[in-house]
């Protein structure tokens, strides 16, 4: 299973992920996984996953968080 993130950032802000964290990381089967990162406060981020968009907003301590849903093998 592979993991593409794609972030809609306004102006000049930047997305942080942590380093555990890239393109094409393999990801456990069949149980929710967090991904959490750290950008701009009120900024949007969007995480593209099998097809799926999943979209959150940056909280006011600059921390996001999405829970991708599990998948089978």
């Amino acid at each position: 299973m592979l993991l593409n993130f794609m972030f809609s950032q306004v102006s000049f802000s930047h997305v942080r992920l942590p380093k555990l964290v890239s393109n094409g990381m393999i990801l456990q089967r069949e149980t929710p996984v967090t991904i959490r990162g750290f950008a701009s406060a009120g900024e949007q981020v969007t995480v593209n996953f099998n097809n799926s968009t999943f979209t959150t907003v940056t909280a006011i301590d600059k921390k996001w968080e999405i829970i991708l849903p599990s998948q089978s093998a």
